[in-house]
């Protein structure tokens, strides 16, 4: 994450800080609605499966707006 988030340790801690920020039925509250970009980098050096993983937690948090950029 940009900014001055901390980082997820986990793809469940990632779904579920990115699910706290969304505006949704149960969350009033929150910064972002459901189709706010997000943009997937992943660095050179990571593994396919986790690329996925992060993917995979994005769309359970229910975004509907996500690209994968190529890595850097």
């Amino acid at each position: 994450f940009d900014g001055l988030y901390e980082q997820p340790g986990t793809f469940e801690d990632l779904h579920d800080f990115l699910r706290s920020l969304q505006i949704n039925d149960v969350n009033a509250g929150g910064m972002f609605l459901p189709d706010h970009p997000i943009v997937l980098l992943p660095d050179r050096t990571a593994r396919w499966e986790h690329t996925v993983g992060a993917f995979n937690a994005i769309v359970r948090a229910k975004y509907s707006n996500i690209t994968m950029a190529r890595p850097q």
